[in-house]
């Protein structure tokens, strides 16, 4: 928040980057930061309290729980949430709706960066870019929150054309290897899936697209695994903060 002078205010929106932007990804957390206040055309309040994702994804309930609580009292009285990382906003949706047992808050709006820009398409410039720009829909992302059209809708205003596509896509698509702990307690396997999906990249079986180029996502486990497994890949917060017209 310190390096973003004017877009950072205490009465701002809060906004919920997610621990993996925050603690690995840096830039692309900058990148996210500075696009949601330039869409909402004004100051954003950073959230620093972990929505408890890994905690419920390990079965620790009652850590899951106290990181929730801490999670809305940092929120307070809001009515709107920002949020990048989907992981982070599927288990706030659900955990505020009341869905996992929280305190349900039916009048707050979970809100995603993807979004916020796919209704805000006048917004960003086209940015026309040569060779293959490949969408990976993250599992959180596509599968749960049922959002394909919006990243592509984002994408498609940026490049000024349809991203290019994997074979398996939307809702259909396979997994990075990233997702819930699957990294921390089959490490093999999750190499093994990213692996994969790297080489479906590198050399598509039917995609007419054709092979290579840069793979963007949505999600900052997604991206890390990319890039561990030497793919040249971009996250979607990136393409926006670049094109969003200020």
């Amino acid at each position: 928040a310190s390096r973003h002078g004017s877009s950072v205010d205490a009465g701002g929106v809060p906004l919920l980057v997610g621990c993996a932007y925050a603690r690995a990804l840096p830039g692309e957390a900058d990148d996210a930061l500075s696009a949601v206040s330039a869409l909402l055309e004004g100051p954003v309040r950073p959230v620093s309290a972990c929505c408890g994702k890994p905690l419920l994804d390990a079965g620790d309930r009652p850590g899951f729980e106290a990181a929730q609580r801490r999670m809305a009292q940092e929120i307070g009285s809001a009515t709107r949430v920002m949020v990048v990382d989907p992981g982070c906003a599927s288990t706030l949706r659900a955990s505020l709706h009341g869905f996992l047992g929280g305190t349900p808050n039916p009048g707050v709006k979970i809100e995603l960066l993807v979004e916020l820009a796919a209704t805000r398409l006048g917004s960003l410039g086209t940015a026309p870019v040569e060779g293959i720009v490949r969408y990976h829909d993250p599992c959180e992302l596509g599968r749960k929150l049922g959002m394909t059209r919006e990243p592509r809708a984002v994408l498609t205003r940026v490049l000024g054309r349809a991203p290019d596509e994997f074979d398996e896509r939307e809702r259909m698509a396979a997994c990075s290897g990233a997702g819930g702990l699957l990294g921390a307690t089959r490490p093999e396997t999750s190499k093994a899936i990213t692996r994969a999906r790297v080489d479906a990249h590198l050399h598509p079986a039917e995609s007419a697209s054709g092979r290579g180029g840069k793979i963007v996502t949505a999600c900052a486990k997604s991206l890390l695994a990319f890039r561990s497994a030497g793919a040249d890949a971009d996250d979607l917060a990136t393409w926006i903060n670049r094109a969003v017209r200020r």
